[in-house]
């Protein structure tokens, strides 16, 4: 089996993770149309106090031409650096197969190395702007991410903002190839645009010059998801993502939410200003309960170099 790799960046870290996640799941399912079910983890194992959880974007998907093969020309910039890519009608069919799948670092494949479990997935209809070919209309798939916190090296770096992204590990029994449409198997032989032309741009059959990708997964011949061609099974704690996260925040956040992100960065980044920060340091009740606070956002160390990096430009 072939296995790929795609990115994702933190979105959050969840407080309350049953009524924080069952927010954002509803809030994920607008008109799509898949069968959202309730989610079945043992809370009395995954609590707060044994698990980090996080809300992560993991990967998305590309918007094709009838064919289900050419990609939308606003979605090239999607495809990733291995040069995968997942078409909508598959990523609708096999986002569920991350619910179960470890949590790694840096896709170390070992149980005994696990960190942790994915508890659930939701997929989210996203309108991908490119400012050269304009609007597509693909999925992005968010996960649940328990990570067990008797890692605490690799919490920390997480709760510090030190280490946000993800990539994932997927396993493909068939890929297609997004030029001339052949379906290849396990085993069988690339076709040359695959063998050749990977990540180049290409001219089709009718002239326009597309991008060469290898879409992971296939359609039958009614073009519906072909199933066990395409499997998600695990998510890793990467430095170094397949598609750079700081790109893919871009066409995850809507402009209330960027606004409400950045209105709270400069409201924690204010507790460190000026004679304010002297007196966080005094232990009285209001500076604890203060620090608390920007605690709780897991953004402590951040924004202290962020605003002392400031200082020192002045």
């Amino acid at each position: 089996m072939k296995k790929f790799n795609a990115n994702l960046n933190i979105k959050g870290i969840l407080a309350n993770p049953q009524e924080d996640w069952n927010r954002i799941k509803r809030a994920a399912q607008g008109n799509v149309r898949v069968a959202f079910r309730k989610l079945d983890v043992d809370w009395k194992k995954y609590t707060t106090d044994n698990y980090l959880f996080t809300h992560d974007t993991i990967v998305c998907s590309v918007e094709t031409e009838p064919n289900h093969y050419w990609i939308k020309k606003p979605c090239e910039e999607l495809v990733n650096a291995n040069g995968n890519a997942w078409s909508n009608e598959v990523l609708l069919g096999c986002f569920k197969t991350f619910v179960g799948g470890e949590n790694f670092l840096e896709h170390v494949q070992q149980p005994s190395l696990s960190k942790g479990k994915i508890l659930d997935a939701i997929i989210r209809p996203v309108v991908h702007h490119s400012e050269k070919y304009g609007d597509a209309h693909i999925y992005m798939v968010d996960i649940l991410v328990a990570t067990n916190r008797k890692h605490a090296d690799l919490v920390h770096r997480i709760e510090s903002g030190k280490l946000s992204t993800m990539s994932m590990g997927c396993l493909a029994d068939k890929v297609q190839c997004s030029i001339c449409g052949k379906i290849i198997g396990d085993g069988e032989r690339e076709c040359e645009h695959l063998e050749r032309h990977l990540g180049k741009q290409v001219v089709c059959e009718d002239g326009e010059t597309r991008i060469c990708a290898e879409l992971c997964g296939c359609l039958d011949k009614d073009g519906n998801f072909e199933e066990g061609s395409c499997e998600f099974i695990e998510a890793s704690w990467v430095d170094n993502p397949a598609f750079p996260g700081a790109v893919l925040n871009e066409f995850v956040e809507t402009p209330e939410i960027k606004e409400a992100r950045e209105s709270e960065e400069r409201d924690l980044a204010h507790l460190f200003d000026g004679n304010l920060f002297e007196r966080l340091k005094v232990a009285d009740k209001e500076s604890n309960l203060a620090i608390k606070v920007v605690k709780k956002f897991a953004r402590i160390d951040r924004i202290a170099q962020k605003v002392a990096c400031t200082r020192e430009n002045k």
